[in-house]
């Protein structure tokens, strides 16, 4: 394969600091205008799936919020 044909990264080269604040942007973007607003080229034009959210297992050993509560 050609090398002008790979895809580059928009984060090579970066300092921490500054990769930082380009996945924040990212993420702030996404958050105000929907899942899926901006993503990687590399993942395609037309995504025919959605990940099911409502399926996914718990997190409560990184999420202070999703720990399981006892009522008494």
């Amino acid at each position: 394969m050609p090398i002008e044909t790979v895809q580059k990264s928009l984060l090579v080269g970066f300092d921490r600091e500054r990769r930082a604040e380009l996945m924040g942007a990212l993420d702030s973007l996404n958050q105000r205008y929907g899942r899926g607003t901006l993503y990687p080229a590399a993942a395609g034009v037309k995504r025919d799936w959605q990940t099911k959210f409502e399926r996914k297992s718990a997190r409560y050993t990184t999420q202070w919020r999703e720990l399981p509560t006892v009522p008494c």
